[in-house]
């Protein structure tokens, strides 16, 4: 009886902790597409923001910064609410504690900072959040085409809390939405060196990079509002179902990359 009573007890607190989780969530994403929208649609409020040139950048360095930090202490309050580590977590935990080897040289990299600042795994955790989403707004930024509403569907997509438990595939996905923006845009020399190492930092920390490769030299032969179109209906296809093709591609990949595995 008491047994029962213990694990009951148990159950509701979990049970509230998902709720105030989803409720703060919930606030942080509002706040966060209430300052994206004032500044797309509002030039007083860029200037509010830090943005030295209100009308001709959508968000403000110091607003792309103010959200990442957002999004970075949320997964501060999860990590340190939740009963276990568990699942891919504990994969990194492993590979960061030297126990296994990394099959990501991108993320391996990102442990050799962390332990030169004498932090653990789950400052990684932290870091993959701020760097992650910063980049992802950073190419909402650059973006001719992109709107608030972009951002909203990204902010309600499974992206936000795969970073902080699929490292490799988000630190290459945030690259990847910056490679094709820049890619699509095009404007001139400095795009393509851009757009190359984009690709290598990629690829450094998961395979699926080197999709980007033949999509390169497709967006290059291509042009057009109806390209255009059709590529971003495929990031936001990707963005909505972003851990289902994430997991799909690293299935394929698998037997070139056995690491994957």
């Amino acid at each position: 009886m008491k047994h029962n009573m213990v694990i009951s007890q148990s159950k509701t607190e979990g049970g509230k902790t998902v709720m105030i989780s989803i409720l703060i969530y919930t606030v942080i994403v509002v706040f966060s597409c209430g300052i994206i929208s004032l500044m797309y649609y509002n030039k007083a409020a860029s200037i509010n923001w830090g943005d030295s040139n209100p009308g001709t950048t959508k968000i403000s360095i110091t607003a792309i910064v103010f959200i990442a930090l957002l999004f970075t202490v949320y997964n501060i309050y999860v990590t340190n609410v939740s009963v276990s580590m568990g699942g891919d977590r504990t994969n990194y935990y492993m590979a960061f504690s030297g126990l296994r080897k990394s099959s990501s040289l991108g993320l391996e990299f990102v442990f050799d900072v962390v332990r030169i600042l004498s932090g653990n795994i789950t400052t990684v955790f932290y870091i993959t959040t701020f760097v992650c989403v910063a980049l992802t707004l950073l190419a909402y930024r650059l973006s001719d085409e992109a709107t608030p509403a972009t951002m909203l569907l990204l902010f309600l997509s499974e992206f936000i809390f795969s970073t902080f438990v699929n490292l490799k595939q988000c630190y290459t996905s945030a690259f990847a939405a910056l490679f094709f923006v820049i890619a699509i845009q095009d404007k001139g020399r400095k795009s393509k060196y851009l757009c190359i190492s984009l690709i290598i930092l990629a690829c450094l920390f998961h395979p699926v990079g080197f999709v980007l490769i033949p999509l390169y030299f497709i967006i290059k032969k291509s042009s057009g509002k109806l390209f255009k179109l059709i590529v971003y209906v495929m990031l936001l296809i990707v963005i909505l179902f972003f851990e289902k093709i994430m997991g799909s591609l690293s299935i394929l990949l698998t037997p070139v990359f056995p690491s994957l595995n």
